[in-house]
């Protein structure tokens, strides 16, 4: 994929499988436990995954007594689709059975059926899960462990994962190191750069295959938008002498095929590509984050920063020591950024990407 674009193009990440039948949902357990799921239960009709009311709601919904026979039953690494579902957003619940633990991980997320644009695919992951539920209690009776009840209440989310790196070549973001997270500013200090609805969709997307060009298409020939962290629904950040601080708010959550990418202009000159790339990855290595610096002319990207990855938000750190004068140099005075979502294929070495903002990097001094 191109680290580099022109000012009037956007570079781009691609898709993830053929197309499927109109309208059908597909989901992929990526753990080696059994996945249990309900679609629409009409307990949480009400309720959808980026409601504040989300945690508190699913948490009564499984400690209400009640069997396991409405839920359905997905095999450690495998697929089903989800089919004869009218066209709109749907709320899939589920938990991971992970037979050696007393809480079980939840999943909550939003499924998108359009039928114009075919199979959509959604990755289901243990790591970050919205809320933790107590096995043998309420509709997980069933999975008493040893006759025992465990009757302790549903929690909270565990804490976030942290990477973090600084200085020096990486072959890879697997060898980020994990670390503390750094000391937290407050959210008051960030400037909202940009803000969108649930509903926002952009008109056009990027499409690219290793070794060949990009072309431009509209949204409704991609193939993983909507899929697991290509809806972004704000974007947040600040600049000082601390260093640079982005957060990214995605309430679906994250799949490990998804990068984020600010691509930094010193200049906005007709074919002039930028000099700087910065690309997000929220789950580089399993749950943990990592951030890649691509710098023209050098063919070997480096970890910068420290990447923290909660279940529905994303935050890069960069400390001011690393924001070195080569780097601040290469950006310049009056620098722009493209910044945009990727979902990368690694088995067809393909790419979609979704722009969603250009901003100065001015903006992220003010504070709002």
């Amino acid at each position: 994929m191109k680290r580099y674009i022109c000012a009037a193009a956007i570079a781009i990440l691609c898709s993830t499988a053929v197309f499927g039948q109109a309208g059908a949902v597909s989901l992929q357990n990526q753990e080696d436990v059994t996945f249990y799921y309900v679609v629409d239960p009409p307990e949480l009709a009400d309720i959808t995954a980026g409601s504040p009311l989300l945690q508190s709601r699913v948490a009564d919904y499984f400690a209400s007594a009640s069997d396991t026979s409405s839920f359905i039953k997905l095999a450690p690494q495998a697929e089903a689709s989800v089919d004869k579902l009218t066209p709109g957003t749907h709320l899939l619940v589920g938990f991971f059975a992970q037979q050696d633990q007393d809480q079980f991980p939840v999943r909550v997320l939003s499924l998108q059926v359009d039928n114009s644009a075919g199979e959509r695919f959604y990755a289901l992951f243990a790591d970050s899960p919205q809320l933790t539920v107590s096995r043998g209690v309420g509709r997980l009776m069933a999975f008493a462990a040893g006759g025992g009840q465990g009757a302790a209440a549903p929690t909270a989310a565990p804490a976030a994962t942290t990477a973090t790196a600084s200085g020096g070549n990486a072959a890879a973001p697997a060898n980020s190191a994990s670390a503390a997270a750094p000391a937290a500013r407050s959210p008051a200090q960030l400037a909202t750069i940009a803000a969108y609805a649930a509903s926002y969709a952009p008109d056009y997307f990027t499409k690219e295959q290793k070794g060949a060009a990009f072309d431009v298409l509209p949204i409704a020939e991609s193939r993983a938008w909507s899929l697991t962290g290509t809806e972004v629904t704000q974007l947040s950040g600040s600049l000082d002498a601390q260093g640079l601080r982005l957060s990214l708010s995605v309430p679906a959550g994250f799949s490990e095929n998804v990068s984020y990418f600010f691509y930094i202009f010193g200049s906005r000159e007709a074919g002039k590509e930028n000099a700087l790339t910065l690309e997000l990855q929220p789950r580089a290595n399993g749950s943990r984050g990592a951030c890649l610096l691509w710098e023209k002319g050098v063919d070997t990207p480096r970890l910068i920063g420290t990447v923290t990855t909660g279940s529905g938000n994303v935050e890069l750190d960069i400390g001011g020591n690393e924001l070195n004068s080569d780097i601040l140099s290469k950006a310049g005075s009056s620098a722009t950024v493209d910044f945009t979502a990727s979902w990368f294929d690694r088995a067809l070495g393909t790419w979609e990407e979704f722009s969603y903002a250009t901003f100065s990097v001015s903006a992220l001094s003010a504070r709002g």
